[in-house]
């Protein structure tokens, strides 16, 4: 049996949907809507900072579709199966249950990961613009698919624990915000014993917030704690 084998089949299944093309380049067609309204409105406004500014908008646009790819595409991947009764006839094959879920995730995140991947040269106008390093592009680049990974992972999650589309869309939402909002809300009251104790373990548990990643990418956070942003890269994708 070939490895892996429902990855491979779905990927092909999914590659020749024509929604796949189509999103894709929706997706770009309006990030480019996006720098020619910014530009135009800070070219006649004679506002400064204009790459800085467009880099910021479109990576944030490119991190909210990343950070909603989970509800969008995979808390009902598993779900779907139960109501129409066809998952316990792929575990009268020869596949395993990583085959299975793999192959879940591989179809549902395709479409999700060619959204991002088309809004890339778009969002590296900015560098020709100034007030934009290759680095902090690259930096933030990573937190965004990074977070595609992390919102699929617990969509698909709770997907396989669910037997209704709305209950795992609910939980992913929750997770999600509790990862965006909760967790700095608990850091601020950690602090409050006393700014060596936020300095152990509750560092770690920041670096679970996705939103708190991607502000660490500018190259003047970064250089002040390089080692926070790779360690809460690396929990979250540990996580995920």
């Amino acid at each position: 049996m070939a490895l892996l084998p429902v990855v491979g089949r779905e990927l092909r299944v999914s590659s020749r949907k024509v929604a796949t093309y189509w999103s894709r380049t929706g997706t770009a067609f309006l990030a480019l809507v996006v720098v020619v309204w910014m530009w135009s409105v800070m070219h006649a406004t004679g506002a400064r900072g204009l790459g800085s500014e467009l880099f910021q908008m479109l990576v944030g646009i490119a991190f909210m579709i990343a950070l909603a790819a989970g509800v969008a595409h995979t808390s009902d991947a598993v779900c779907e199966e139960k109501r129409e009764g066809t998952l316990g006839l792929l575990f009268l094959t020869d596949l395993k249950g990583y085959d299975i879920v793999l192959g879940k995730l591989a179809v549902t995140s395709l479409r999700g990961f060619f959204n991002l991947v088309a809004m890339i040269p778009v969002i590296a106008i900015p560098i020709l613009l100034g007030g934009v390093s290759g680095s902090e592009f690259s930096r933030s680049m990573l937190v965004v698919f990074n977070t595609l990974f992390l919102s699929l992972s617990i969509g698909l999650f709770f997907s396989v624990f669910s037997n209704k589309a709305r209950s795992a869309s609910g939980w992913t939402i929750f997770v999600l915000v509790l990862c965006c909002l909760g967790l700095p809300i608990y850091m601020s009251i950690y602090q409050l014993n006393g700014p060596t104790r936020a300095e152990g373990w509750g560092q770690l548990v920041v670096g679970l917030n996705p939103a708190l990643l991607l502000g660490l990418t500018s190259d003047s956070t970064f250089a002040r704690s390089p080692n926070l942003f790779w360690r809460g890269l690396q929990i979250q994708h540990g996580v995920s």
